[in-house]
């Protein structure tokens, strides 16, 4: 039996850039089949409670660039912990991952450059 994952992320995300490689891993590692689906956390954030990122206390923004600054760190990889055009809105690459996972490409791969 095939396992099906259906992986719902954001193209402008630093934690899903962060995690990408270990998600693959995972799914190569039991053979499971991905549906990457590029989303719009900003929006779904705010309809289900959440702040956005600009919206939250001060010291959250800043506890946060400390995690992202450790979890570069841990798996040393390559990220601009504070780009100059964060957050994105609906940024191109969604919709090529979109277009690719539609085309049946490897929108997966696609997903994690």
């Amino acid at each position: 039996m095939t396992v099906t994952v259906d992986y719902f992320m954001t193209t402008s995300s630093p934690w899903s850039y962060l995690g990408a490689r270990r998600f693959m891993a995972m799914t190569e590692k039991v053979g499971a089949e991905v549906n990457v689906y590029a989303v719009d956390f900003g929006q779904i954030f705010s309809q289900s409670g959440g702040l956005p990122l600009p919206k939250r206390a001060p010291q959250r923004r800043a506890y946060r660039l400390v995690e992202l600054a450790r979890w570069k760190r841990h798996l040393g990889l390559p990220i601009v912990i504070e780009p100059e055009n964060f957050p994105a809105r609906t940024p191109l690459s969604a919709h090529l991952v979109t277009a690719a996972r539609l085309a049946g490409g490897d929108a997966l791969t696609l997903s994690t450059l």
